[in-house]
């Protein structure tokens, strides 16, 4: 399987949510386990980062409203450990 289709697949298990606060949260998760983990290399980082990026650009052309309240509930995450 591709780069692409490894997307796809994955932009449709956040869709299948049908949760724009529980997909974000999952994203999230995902992301802040790879980056906090000591073990994760800088390569790795980069390639969860540009794969991430790849599945909202998907999302955004499936479902740009879904996509938009994700990213809204993403940044809520991000922002609740800032404070």
């Amino acid at each position: 399987m591709d780069y692409e289709s490894l997307a796809k697949v994955r932009a449709a298990k956040l869709l299948l949510y049908n949760d724009p606060k529980k997909a974000a949260k999952d994203l999230y998760d995902e992301l802040e386990k790879c980056f906090s983990d000591p073990t994760s290399s800088e390569k790795e980082q980069l390639t969860l980062q540009t794969f991430s990026t790849k599945v909202m650009e998907i999302l955004q052309t499936i479902d740009p409203e879904y996509s938009k309240e994700m990213l809204i509930e993403y940044l809520k995450c991000a922002a609740s450990v800032l404070t």
